[in-house]
């Protein structure tokens, strides 16, 4: 039942986010200004092509009106026609959405394999050289921008060394830098957020209990202090 109720808890609020989300976006464009008609002709165009293309794209209807057929596209999954790229949008966001999601799994394959061990290790070899190691690296991470780390990374990897290119679409190789600029800050707030709740954890009553018992510290690591202190980072980021 719990479960439940999170995903619908979930649901609901992504509902409300999204539908805030369409009215605010909707109403940038419409307070936006220029008139798209106008945009789309050419500049010699008259006014009677001009009304012609606002009653072809429901601009001559009101905003409320304008709002309900944008509304009932999107649920309909019609999204319009790209005028940059004369197709439909839905087309041209399918097209692209392999690459999104390689994107967005490579991101986080670097998040769990850095960003969690890092904060973790980092929580139980609290002030050593690794603690500081990963206090610097996750202090880097979340201050720079992803436009200054993706400069970065290109002038090092591609001009530099050479080693990885800078733009295109292909194999893992056309992956690595943009993964890495994505993820290593999100590596960074896990990192933070991963050591502090395993600094917590193993200050509590029960880990000083479970050690008393002369259980092995890897086990208490592992079995007792890993489990919560990833509850903790869980919550945090959510």
């Amino acid at each position: 039942m719990y479960f439940l109720r999170f995903v619908g808890k979930r649901v609901l609020q992504t509902i409300i986010v999204l539908f805030f989300v369409s009215v605010i976006a909707f109403a940038l464009i419409r307070i936006a200004p220029g008139n798209p008609a106008t945009l789309l002709l050419p500049d010699n165009a008259t006014e009677e092509q001009i009304k012609e293309k606002e009653a072809e794209l429901g601009l001559d209807k009101p905003v409320v009106i304008q709002y309900l057929n944008y509304m009932g596209g999107v649920l309909r999954g019609d999204l319009g026609t790209s005028y940059n790229y004369q197709q439909p949008v839905t087309k041209v966001f399918f097209s692209r959405f392999p690459n999104t999601l390689r994107l967005t799994v490579a991101m986080m394959l670097i998040c769990l394999a850095c960003g969690i061990p890092l904060g973790i290790i980092a929580g139980i070899k609290q002030g050593t050289v690794v603690d500081f190691i990963a206090m610097i690296f996750a202090l880097l991470g979340q201050s720079m921008s992803n436009v200054w780390l993706a400069v970065l990374n290109i002038y090092i990897f591609a001009v530099w060394l050479g080693w990885l290119p800078s733009v295109g679409v292909g194999g893992i190789e056309y992956l690595i830098l943009p993964a890495l600029t994505l993820g290593y800050p999100l590596s960074a707030t896990t990192c933070r957020l991963g050591r502090s709740g395993m600094i917590d954890v193993l200050r509590e009553d029960y880990i000083t209990c479970t050690r008393a018992k002369g259980i092995p510290d890897y086990l208490v690591y592992c079995k007792y202090a890993f489990k919560n202190a990833l509850i903790d980072l869980r919550i945090t980021l959510d």
